[in-house]
């Protein structure tokens, strides 16, 4: 076993590899090019909103893009700068530049009122930070922004000690709660004593959360949002989804490592809920998996939820999100069996066949996309031949889906094969777009810290 230094070392030199597109031609080409129509298609703001109005027609759980909302042209904002720097010789940054504006515009008609992620303050920082290259641009945004982030995160509340046992998920998930605002502000590279005094507000929350053998991030039935939820968990259940489980506290407190971060109790909560994880793992035909939770009543018995059936294998639940948080946590504690097993766990999914792999959208959320996206990030890092080689197969399975005849050029894929035209980054064109950039050039995309991936 090498020692915790030359194991920190292997890390931060994984870390400086340099990004490589990992497409032969003409695949590349052709990757590039279902990449610039989706930017074609959704230049023109208003397009999009029209479009996005008929989604909803289409599927009644279809996500309502908003040209009036904050969140929504922050992330085409996002999407236009990246296939800017891929594309310098277009118009794009302009295009990049007209919904960064119209950040502000919509954000005079509708303040937000959430620190969250997605749907909130910390995602559109995140978004502006982007543009941000040389660090002196939008300085006053910023300390709005900022302002604004703190003073929600130290009212807020469900994060503040001590805690009790059950909590609503949208309270530390990725999405909604302090994970994702955690895997934000850690990003930033000079944060003031406000942020930082911000930032070890949410990481004393995740810790208690996380407190070994309390488990106090179960979600007990009357936390939960949904009726359906309920009539499935009827005595609550353990979240083992990257999106909304207790893997996005992993991945953030690792990030929050990894950025340098450290206080009373961290490596312990690392260490805690990657245990418990690794304890939870299912095991069938084709290797390590993991269900989308572990049922309240089922929790004291291994021989009963080891029977659970595995989640689809995709970014916001199942093996691909799981198996990203523990490797940054095998990263965090220079611990190389941890990352051993969330690379077993993701090859795993890859030799599983496509049909049971569940993941029938081209998407970033729940799917292609996404795992596609994890698989790029380990291939890097790990430099594993298995994976380097499975990047192409899963880009031309998302090409398969390609249409040049939608008005966006993918389409998310829902219950009943229901088709829809969705604008949303992470579960529309956008994010598949850039995906598929990511694959198909030498540019890394530093924007999938949204997704808390790196």
């Amino acid at each position: 076993m090498e020692s915790s230094h030359l194991l920190q070392r292997k890390a931060q030199l994984q870390n400086r590899l340099p990004w490589k597109a990992l497409l032969e031609q003409p695949l590349r080409s052709q990757a590039q090019a279902a990449a610039l129509c989706v930017s074609e298609r959704m230049c023109n703001p208003e397009g999009v909103q029209q479009i996005a109005q008929l989604a909803k027609k289409q599927h009644s759980l279809s996500i309502t893009w908003d040209l009036m909302h904050p969140c929504d042209v922050a992330e085409l904002a996002l999407f236009y700068h990246y296939v800017s720097l891929h594309f310098p010789e277009h118009h794009w940054q302009r295009t990049a530049r007209r919904y960064l504006h119209l950040i502000s515009v919509s954000s005079q008609q509708r303040s937000l009122v959430s620190p969250s992620l997605f749907g909130g303050i910390s995602g559109v920082a995140f978004v502006i930070q982007q543009f941000n290259e040389t660090g002196q641009r939008y300085q006053q945004t910023f300390a709005h922004l900022h302002q604004a982030i703190a003073e929600q995160v130290h009212t807020h509340s469900s994060w503040h000690l001590p805690l009790t046992i059950g909590v609503a998920e949208s309270d530390f998930d990725l999405i909604s709660g302090a994970s994702g605002i955690l895997g934000y502000l850690v990003s930033l590279p000079s944060p003031d004593s406000m942020l930082s005094e911000t930032v070890h507000h949410l990481l004393d929350y995740l810790i208690a959360l996380a407190a070994p053998g309390q488990e106090r991030w179960v979600c007990l039935p009357s936390l939960f949002e949904a009726e359906l939820d309920r009539q499935f968990y009827p005595y609550g259940r353990f979240n083992c989804g990257f999106a909304h489980g207790i893997p996005g506290p992993l991945a953030a407190l690792s990030l929050a490592v990894l950025a340098g971060y450290d206080c009373p109790g961290l490596r312990e909560a690392l260490l805690s809920l990657s245990d418990w994880l690794v304890h939870h793992q299912l095991q069938d035909e084709w290797g390590i998996t993991w269900p989308v939770a572990i049922p309240c009543e089922l929790a004291s018995s291994p021989m009963q939820w080891r029977t659970l059936p595995a989640a689809r294998t995709a970014w916001c639940y199942g093996a691909p999100g799981v198996a990203r948080s523990l490797w940054l946590a095998g990263k965090a504690l220079s611990d190389e069996h941890l990352m051993q097993i969330a690379l077993e766990a993701l090859k795993a999914v890859l030799r599983r066949p496509v049909s049971k792999r569940h993941i029938d959208s081209p998407n970033l959320c729940h799917g292609i996309a996404g795992l596609l996206l994890i698989c790029l990030r380990f291939a890097h890092e790990s430099q594993d031949t298995f994976l380097i080689e499975q990047i192409p197969l899963l880009v031309e399975q998302i090409l398969a889906q390609f249409d040049s005849q939608s008005p966006f050029g993918f389409r998310d894929l829902e219950a009943e094969g229901i088709q829809v035209d969705q604008p949303d980054f992470l579960t529309g064109a956008p994010g598949t777009a850039l995906a598929l950039l990511a694959a198909s050039s030498d540019i890394a995309p530093s924007w999938d810290r949204l997704l808390l991936l790196s």
